[in-house]
């Protein structure tokens, strides 16, 4: 049986003096017998630069110091704040005698890199100052490496209050015209003898309602900001600002314009059914997108209709009915507020694939005298080209004997040719302008008596008499008068 034996080490590695971005220790562990193991552990930054500063506000012999200011100090780098940010590590001290501590607020910004101390309260005019950060201060690397040398400066204030306003100066908006959903740079240059607090850009929209944004420092003295506005036209806008004493300062008016040049979008263009049927709805759609979408038309047949938007599906719809078989190629068009056009192309093919329908009502009666006749009800088919008549001896068909020319123009046909005492079974069939017959209607039958249809021509009187028509109860009767003969 193997036993394993734990076994817990700790030393301490003093990190090299470099800077680098990535390392890794490595631990190799070996047994009485010899045998090895090791492991590997990434150390993602390695960070042996000592902290400097780099700037001060104000700097070191400066006078006239606004009563009201604040001590700013840039490091090199990013810092600790729980070791920088105190009275211990930064600290304010008037040097008159007895050299009191100023009590101050602590405020960092820019990635930890600039720590404000603001005094609690106005310093005193015509006093001198000492600002100092001494070595304790560390970065923000664990556990930090400290200042390389401690610092101190000096700094004496005015005379009086600051009554002195921020100056803005290059008040600029860029682009212009600037293109909708893109975004407008508003800068001005802003300076003031104690240093800047604020800066705000007012902005009227084109519908004159208004707008304030907090501007930030750019670079520099520079002032920014940096966002897309919802409406287009002209823009109106001034450049505020103010400094800690209170003092507010606006620069005159400046203005940019918000236009749009980018047609809308379209996409998804369908057509359904496709093909489509011949005398039958078929449905067009497709995607608008634009935010200043006017409208949304299709393009067919040399006709313009107007799609209506369906919210269940998002997309823009139309129906239109072929009556031809062909393709037929359409274009949807969509236009924005500013008169920006986009069209999307397509085309379907239009078939007939569907027979009238079936002749319904079918009635047979005799005639007497005359023969059989068969009425029905009307078919509803734009392509209608006629209807056959089929008959039978039997009520169960098959109705394959064709009665009449091969195509019946109205809605009634008198079967002449029948036989006395015989029973006559008939079926009405719809057929269009392509040929395709309709189903068989349901079967009507009439029976011719036995004394039959007499077609037979009468003397009567020297005259010659026909019987050419019976209806509704009245005989037509055409007679011809003999001549002799010389």
């Amino acid at each position: 049986m193997r036993a394993w034996e734990n076994y817990t080490h700790s030393t301490l590695w003093t990190l090299p003096a470099v800077d680098v971005g990535a390392a890794a220790v490595n631990v190799t562990v070996v047994d009485p017998a010899g045998n090895r193991a090791w492991a590997t552990r990434p150390v993602p930054v390695i960070d042996s630069t000592a902290p400097t500063i780099a700037t001060t506000v104000p700097g070191n012999g400066d006078l006239g110091v606004p009563t009201t200011a604040s001590v700013v100090i840039t490091f090199s780098e990013a810092m600790n704040r729980s070791s920088t940010a105190k009275p211990s590590t930064v600290a304010l001290q008037d040097t008159r005698t007895p050299f009191p501590w100023v009590p101050v607020a602590y405020g960092w910004s820019s990635g930890d890199t600039v720590l404000t101390a603001t005094p609690l309260a106005a310093l005193d005019p015509s006093a001198t100052y000492r600002a100092s950060v001494n070595a304790s201060a560390t970065d923000a690397s664990d556990p930090g490496n400290a200042m390389a040398a401690p610092m101190a400066w000096v700094f004496t204030t005015a005379t009086g209050p600051d009554i002195v306003k921020p100056q803005i100066q290059g008040v600029a908006a860029s682009p212009s015209p600037a293109e909708f959903g893109s975004p407008v740079d508003i800068t001005a240059l802003i300076t003031d003898n104690d240093r800047v607090a604020a800066a705000y850009a007012s902005v009227t929209l084109p519908d004159n309602s208004p707008f304030n944004g907090s501007m930030s420092l750019f670079s520099g003295d520079t002032w920014i900001l940096s966002q897309g506005y919802p409406l287009l036209g002209n823009y109106v806008f001034h450049v505020e600002a103010v400094d800690p004493s209170g003092n507010w300062n606006r620069s005159t008016a400046s203005g940019f314009v918000v236009r749009d040049t980018t047609r809308p979008a379209l996409s998804g263009l369908a057509v359904a059914p496709s093909p489509a049927e011949v005398y039958q709805p078929a449905l067009v759609s497709g995607s608008a997108t634009d935010s200043f979408l006017v409208g949304v038309s299709l393009a067919i047949e040399s006709g313009n209709l107007s799609m209506a938007f369906n919210p269940t599906t998002s997309k823009w719809e139309k129906s239109f009915v072929p009556v031809q078989e062909k393709t037929y190629t359409f274009t949807i068009w969509a236009v924005d507020s500013s008169g920006n056009p986009a069209s999307l192309a397509g085309s379907v093919v239009a078939q007939d694939t569907t027979a009238p329908p079936m002749p319904m009502g079918v009635v047979a009666a005799y005639v007497a005298g005359i023969g059989i006749e068969v009425r029905w009800s009307s078919v509803a088919a734009p392509d209608l080209a006629g209807y056959r008549l089929y008959r039978s001896t039997s009520p169960t068909g098959p109705f394959t004997a064709q009665v009449g020319p091969p195509l019946i123009n109205g809605t009634a046909y008198i079967d002449r040719d029948v036989a006395a005492g015989t029973t006559y079974y008939y079926v009405v069939t719809a057929e269009d302008l392509g040929g395709r017959e309709s189903a068989q209607s349901p079967v009507a039958f009439a029976t011719v008596p036995g004394g039959g249809v007499d077609n037979t021509a009468l003397i009567l009187a020297g005259l010659l008499v026909v019987v050419v028509a019976v209806a509704a109860g009245l005989v037509l009767l055409l007679w011809l008068r003999r001549r002799r003969s010389a």
